[in-house]
């Protein structure tokens, strides 16, 4: 009896030296994606106006802003890295098609939204019927509701929340900020010319161009100047690199791998004037955010393990704005959409069933892109979790779905 005592006592002791047993870890039930299309040419026919650039710009294999066939490359290997990746972590099988349900696919109605989810579809279940969704016509609301006839959008207030972002130094201050890299694509450009000059003007370069900030009726401010050209002409670089254009035609020759991603910067400097202002980013994000939420929230029976929406830069801009979201993908500027790059969430629970979230941003690096690398464990994609501010994480970086749901709903829970 004694020793019986003796033995009981010792495991208590061994029970309270080691503490409780550890938690299982979080077990992902869903993952929903807000993805950019793949590379594009240029959305003209004439990229920019005439007078920006002195030589005429390269030729592209596509029509302007359908996906390229390299484009869809890109694409497809990223959508087989994803199986893969996805599958080690028990939320789908690894080979054969996916259950009917499983995996949802919804694209904006442009071509190169449409083929971008095709190709990524592809390396996910290659062989599979796994439909596409898209809305026929013009004018999707999901991707595009301030541009959608009956929008609930003052441009007064959008206006206002522009020159607020831009505070007292205003658009002047923004484009000084960025003097050094508008001087350095003035002279890639070979920039400018009339008739993008004034006849008066005795020098004219790209940071030289009159500024201003554009109301319009329908859909957020527009800017004019050199933060806009700019904005522009360093994506088109980035394009022309990761389509793998030979470095004689990146540029005209007159850039190189590092100054293209310096450069690039431009892109969401711009950004963070005409979209993360939190009026616009909300009226342009809301309905792609309660459209992920109920994917997140969806009871079992008629939940997708993989829901991906197929949009476009900014979109992500739109939704990193409402939730105040950053990130940054290797070789890219911090907040900047790469083609083919997503903002996503996963949905995990713990062994009681409470439901918890995880925000997350993945992207292929601009080399990736360029040389259709194969991705995998030795070779992954870019990718980094996010703070969610408003929604403090509980477990494993993960928080309460409820709390995201607040927050979409309609600001702090």
């Amino acid at each position: 009896m004694r020793g019986m005592v003796r033995g009981l006592a010792a495991a208590l002791v061994a029970l309270a030296v080691a503490g409780p047993a550890a938690a299982a870890p979080l077990k992902l039930e869903a993952v929903v994606v807000l993805m950019r299309h793949g590379v594009r040419p240029p959305t003209k026919a004439q990229p920019m106006p005439v007078g920006v650039a002195s030589d005429p710009w390269p030729a592209w294999p596509v029509p302007a802003g359908w996906l390229t066939p390299h484009g869809a490359q890109a694409l497809t290997l990223l959508g087989r890295y994803d199986r893969a990746a996805y599958a080690e972590r028990g939320l789908l099988a690894a080979g054969g098609c996916p259950a009917p349900g499983a995996v949802s696919v919804w694209a904006d109605m442009d071509e190169r939204t449409i083929k971008s989810a095709e190709a990524w579809v592809e390396g996910f279940a290659p062989g599979c019927r796994v439909q596409t969704g898209h809305t026929p016509g013009e004018g999707d609301p999901l991707f595009s509701p301030l541009e959608t006839e009956g929008a609930k959008f003052d441009g007064a207030k959008a206006e206002a929340a522009v020159m607020e972002r831009l505070g007292s130094g205003g658009l002047a201050a923004a484009v000084a900020a960025q003097r050094t890299r508008l001087d350095r694509l003035n002279a890639v450009l070979g920039c400018c010319h009339a008739p993008v000059c004034p006849p008066e003007a005795k020098t004219c370069g790209l940071p030289d161009l009159l500024s201003a900030v554009l109301p319009t009726k329908k859909g957020r401010p527009k800017l004019t100047g050199p933060l806009d050209l700019g904005a522009t002409a360093s994506e088109i670089l980035m394009l022309e690199y990761t389509e793998g254009k030979p470095m004689a035609e990146v540029g005209w020759g007159r850039v190189s791998r590092a100054e293209i991603e310096d450069l690039l910067a431009l892109h969401p400097a711009q950004y963070q004037v005409l979209i993360r202002p939190p009026y616009i980013g909300r009226a342009n994000a809301e309905p792609l955010a309660r459209r992920m939420l109920a994917a997140l929230s969806a009871p079992k029976a008629g939940r997708a393990a993989f829901t991906l929406l197929l949009g476009h830069d900014t979109n992500i801009a739109s939704l990193g704005s409402m939730l105040d979201l950053h990130w940054q993908v290797d070789s890219f500027p911090a907040d900047d959409p790469p083609p083919g790059g997503a903002l996503g969430f996963e949905r995990l629970s713990d062994e009681t069933g409470h439901v918890f979230v995880r925000a997350f941003y993945e992207g292929q690096t601009m080399d990736q892109i360029r040389n259709l690398e194969p991705l995998g464990q030795a070779h992954p994609p870019s990718r980094q979790y996010l703070t969610i501010p408003g929604c403090p994480p509980v477990r494993e970086g993960a928080c309460a779905l409820d709390r995201l749901a607040a927050l979409v709903e309609g600001g702090k829970p």
